[in-house]
C-alpha cells in the first residue's frame, strides 16, 4: 500500500491517495483518492504503519492533519481492510499540527507530531509533542482505535532554533 499527499490547485480535488499492491511492490494497481482521509491545501506528510491485532487481524493506523484547509486537528484513522476503507480512530490534538511519524510500540502506538502556535498554511513548528497510546492492539472488538485519556502519556519536546545548524532541545512534563 502507497498511500501519499496530493498537490492539487485551488478548486481541483484536494484529497490524500493511494494504490495497492498485490506483488509485494513490484507492480501497483489503479490510483485512487482517499475519501476518508482529508488533506490541508498543498498536502501534507502524514505516516502510516501497520500492526497485528490482539485477534489476530492486520490493523493499519494512519495519523495526519484532520482538515481540508489548514494543519489543523491532528487525528489517527485506523483500517482493517488493508487499506480499502479508512475509519477515523481519535482526535489527537484540535491545534496546529503538521508532520507526524507513527511507531508501534508493545501493544500500542508512539505518535510524534510537530506542532506551532500560530495556523498558517506553511507552518513553522514550535515544538515536537510524543503521546503513546498504551493496550490500543490487545483489542479485538471493531473499535479499535487510541483514547485520548487516561492511557496516553504526552511528553512536550521544545525545539528552539539557536542559529542556522543549532537548535536547543527541551523537554517539558
Amino acid at each position: 500500500l502507497v498511500n501519499a499527499r496530493s498537490l492539487a490547485n485551488p478548486g481541483q480535488h484536494q484529497q490524500r491517495i493511494q494504490s495497492l499492491s498485490d506483488t509485494e511492490g513490484r507492480s501497483f494497481g489503479p490510483t485512487r483518492f482517499v475519501e476518508e482521509l482529508p488533506q490541508p491545501l498543498n498536502g501534507c506528510e502524514g505516516s502510516m504503519v501497520r500492526a497485528e491485532g490482539g485477534d489476530g487481524s492486520l490493523l493499519l493506523f494512519f495519523s495526519g492533519p484532520d482538515s481540508k484547509l489548514l494543519r489543523t486537528g491532528m487525528a489517527i484513522w485506523t483500517s482493517r481492510t488493508g487499506g480499502d476503507s479508512w475509519a477515523k480512530a481519535t482526535t489527537v490534538d484540535s491545534g496546529t499540527s503538521g508532520y507526524s511519524s507513527l511507531q508501534v510500540m508493545g501493544t500500542g502506538l508512539g505518535l510524534l507530531d510537530e506542532q506551532s502556535d500560530v495556523a498558517e498554511v506553511v507552518m513553522t513548528p514550535d515544538r515536537f509533542v510524543f503521546r503513546r497510546f498504551d493496550g490500543l492492539l490487545s483489542k479485538t472488538d471493531d473499535d479499535v482505535g487510541p483514547r485520548p485519556a487516561p492511557s496516553v502519556t504526552v511528553h512536550d519536546i521544545r525545539v528552539s532554533a539557536l542559529s542556522e545548524n543549532v537548535v536547543r532541545v527541551e523537554r517539558r512534563g
